[in-house]
């Protein structure tokens, strides 16, 4: 399992219709699973992650067209969309105690090979 790991920074993850995310665009960047969020910032309260189709073949991430499960399931945590252009940013809520995780996995099946991402975020 590949794992991107990051501190209160708003990566851009590329994702392909092999169903897959990337670091990079085109033929560059690692292969993700999931995308880590350490927030150790008490005053920090969300966190964006910026989703763009890594070939010009790849439709964009759509909200509707996607499976979000909570992990673990009904914690308070949310995740909200918005759209510009070929860029799908998703604010993730941060939890606001210490040592408590909110993930998210992500499914899209209407890409060739489904999308699947899983995003955990934390304060460490």
């Amino acid at each position: 399992m590949n794992t991107l790991s990051t501190v209160t920074s708003a990566p851009t993850v590329y994702h392909e219709s092999d169903g897959r995310c990337y670091t990079g665009s085109g033929s560059t960047g690692s292969q993700i699973d999931v995308i880590r969020v350490d927030v150790p910032d008490s005053a920090v309260t969300s966190v964006a992650i910026y989703f763009e189709p890594r070939t010009a073949r790849v439709p964009v991430l759509d909200e509707n067209d996607t499976t979000i499960i909570k992990v673990p399931s009904g914690h308070a945590g949310t995740a909200t969309w918005s759209l510009a252009g070929s860029t799908t940013t998703i604010t993730f809520s941060v939890p606001s105690s210490s040592v408590t995780e909110w993930g998210w996995e992500f499914i899209n099946p209407n890409l060739p090979e489904p999308l699947h991402i899983k995003i955990r975020v934390k304060r460490p």
